[in-house]
């Protein structure tokens, strides 16, 4: 059984490891670690770890796409993104010492019209080549508000079962 896993505003989710938060101070970093991110990349990581076929997909666009395409490539994680012209976005977690977890979270650039055409061109072609749908995470600007309603139709419409989170 394959799984498509879908992302729609995937980040690099950088973590800072500090001694303690000091606002209007200077904060030193102990530890940096930069990671594939976004709730739907999330799971395609727990996936690949319980040995589950999966193909992961949404938006993803710049030198940050690029670097969570590497990564997902190093972990073995088959995908296949629907490139955008704008930039993927950050999330920040700042840790400290106390495990107290200060997150600063972007929005995700917005994505285009024909972008998201293209999108959804990619997402029926995916469908053929699985039998469950996981949708997971916030949706960037661009979209409508409906747009998760659209993809679990479309998912449907052609027998595959569809979890959303």
């Amino acid at each position: 059984m394959k799984i498509l896993t879908v992302t729609l505003n995937p980040a690099v989710d950088t973590r800072y490891e500090i001694d303690s938060l000091k606002l209007n101070e200077v904060n030193r970093v102990i530890n940096k670690i930069e990671s594939p991110g976004g709730k739907g990349l999330n799971v395609s990581n727990v996936l690949k770890k319980l040995g589950a076929s999966l193909i992961a997909t949404g938006f993803i666009g710049g030198t940050k796409g690029d670097f969570i395409k590497d990564k997902l490539d190093k972990k073995e994680i088959q995908h296949d993104f629907q490139e955008v012209k704008n930039e993927t976005r950050t999330c920040l977690a700042i840790i400290d010492k106390d495990k107290k977890i200060t997150e600063i979270l972007e929005n995700g650039a917005p994505v285009l019209s024909n972008e998201k055409e293209e999108f959804l061109k990619r997402y029926k072609i995916l469908l053929e080549k699985v039998e469950i749908v996981d949708i997971s995470g916030s949706m960037p600007k661009g979209l409508e508000n409906n747009f998760y309603r659209t993809l679990i139709e479309t998912a449907s419409k052609v027998g595959k079962k569809v979890i959303l989170d």
